[in-house]
């Protein structure tokens, strides 16, 4: 008989040398992935509900066998003095705890899921989604572990399937590059399936599509103890040449074991836990991408967002508070040019409709053929006005006419250490740090005593690694504001940035 034991090691050695040959594979999650993201596992609730339900009395566990349609035989066993939890028990004693009550059944799944958070194997699980080919995870949970920690990673949007009605949409994976969730048992928000008799087989809808993948992608199985009859059905009707069964016994259900021996290369892996199989496989499967410390990496999309949160309320609410119009109103400008001793004068006329618009940069245009230089007046008017068409372009995420609004407003107001306070911000956001630290310091030059302008030159310099200059920043923000939390927390980070160094 084939040995189907496995070492951590040379398990990933065979997934490392196999993806190199053009393998690719797929993750079949359950409960046990979950348990260091704060999500009990199903065996650990088994000893709850019993003691829940022993305490009650066998009668009433009897009246609530009767209301699920249980034989005596199917629920005897369990509540015996010498029972052992055992994982294909679940779904009897989650009906038993819940019968006849499934909205409180509902709302207790939630609860149990309500404060987890990714542990550090989602997120390395989340650095081989974005970076390698392997880009399906099948999850027979109901949590949102995989996309939280995806849009945390700052990766491609995942396509989630839910629901088994979603199931044709993930069939054609070979032909996209996004992050793939199949959720066999439901999303938690679309009434999950977690009863015995809603798990007896698996949606056709689901057979389908999962048949056709699982005979391209090797399934590398973690968490999932195979309790129930959808997906572990089907892996046993499948006879999959290759599989991967991770645990953390030294051995499983007979039913589990038989499958793999009935495979041609299914293996029975002895690892440490969820997060220490992903951190290892994570390791050895990037080498030669510029993977970044996840610490560093959310810190720094972190500040950037609320650097540009900050950024957009604060010049909103100026905007809003200067021309009292209110957010459906736009800004509608005619360009009057007129000659007075051979020099052009230019009139802008905000009025709040959005009719025969004509933006600053047409009228620069026609200010440029036409002779002479616009009163002084006019020339703070027009910067102005390009500033807030700035704003409006960086909010929208208009980098490239952002910077060119930004850059017009300072050849007509050079001294104006506001504009090159934005053009330093959308230089930043948009991973030009070195250009963003020149246009700070002409900021700091015009204006020291602003706490905003050094606050936002540190962040540069942290975002550059030059951490104790970023220090040094972070410092004479906090001098010239020492109220804002804001500072003192981007100090943390820093301090702790180079601590962590030493």
């Amino acid at each position: 008989m084939r040995n189907i034991q496995m070492s951590a090691q040379r398990f990933i050695d065979h997934v490392k040398d196999g993806y190199n040959a053009y393998q690719r594979y797929c993750f079949i999650l359950g409960a046990g992935a979950s348990y260091t993201s704060g999500i009990r596992t199903g065996l650990s609730l088994i000893p709850e509900w019993r003691d829940y339900l022993l305490s009650k009395g066998l009668d009433y566990i009897s009246e609530c066998a009767s209301d699920c349609g249980f034989p005596q035989d199917k629920w005897e066993h369990i509540f015996k003095p010498d029972y052992k939890p055992q994982s294909d028990d679940y779904f009897t004693l989650f009906d038993l705890r819940f019968a006849g009550s499934p909205v409180v059944a509902y709302h207790y799944l939630q609860d149990l899921m309500e404060s987890a958070e990714p542990s550090i194997g989602y997120y390395m699980l989340a650095v081989l989604m974005e970076h390698t080919e392997n880009k399906l995870v099948i999850t027979t949970n109901f949590d949102s572990l995989v996309e939280d920690v995806l849009h945390m990673y700052h990766a491609k949007h995942p396509l989630v399937a839910g629901h088994e009605s979603l199931a044709p949409f993930i069939g054609t994976i070979e032909n996209t590059s996004r992050p793939i969730i199949a959720k066999v048992h439901r999303d938690l928000m679309l009434r999950p399936l977690n009863r015995e008799e809603e798990l007896d087989k698996l949606a056709d809808s689901w057979k389908e599509v999962l048949q056709k993948i699982l005979t391209k992608y090797t399934p590398i199985v973690i968490g999932y103890a195979g309790g129930d009859q959808t997906l572990m059905k089907l892996l046993e009707e499948m006879s999959l040449d290759n599989i991967y069964w991770c645990t953390i016994k030294d051995h499983e259900s007979d039913r589990i074991e038989n499958l793999l021996k009935k495979s041609k290369g299914g293996y029975l892996v002895k690892i440490k836990g969820f997060d220490e199989i992903m951190f290892s496989l994570a390791s050895q499967m990037t080498i030669g991408l510029p993977i970044e410390n996840p610490s560093d990496r959310i810190k720094k999309f972190f500040h950037q967002r609320q650097e540009s949160y900050q950024f957009q309320f604060n010049n909103l609410n100026n905007i809003i508070l200067d021309e009292s119009t209110g957010f459906n109103n736009h800004i509608n400008t005619e360009a009057k040019a007129s000659t007075s001793n051979n020099k052009t004068i230019l009139h802008l006329n905000y009025t709040s409709s959005s009719d025969n618009t004509v933006t600053v940069i047409n009228q620069l245009d026609m200010l440029d053929k036409l002779a002479g230089t616009p009163e002084k007046d006019d020339t703070i008017s027009i910067a102005t006005t390009l500033r807030r068409l700035a704003t409006r372009d960086f909010i929208h995420g208009n980098i490239k006419d952002a910077l060119s609004n930004c850059n017009k407003a300072i050849e007509l107001q050079p001294k104006d250490a506001d504009l090159h306070h934005l053009k330093g911000l959308i230089l930043h956001l948009n991973n030009q740090d070195s250009l963003s630290l020149n246009s700070l310091d002409e900021a700091i030059k015009l204006d020291k005593n602003n706490a905003s302008y050094h606050d936002a030159r540190s962040t540069t310099l942290f975002t550059l690694k030059r951490y104790d200059e970023a220090l040094e920043e972070s410092e004479k923000a906090i001098k010239l504001d020492p109220h804002n939390p804001d500072y003192r927390s981007f100090k943390k980070i820093i301090l702790d940035k180079i601590h962590n160094q030493t």
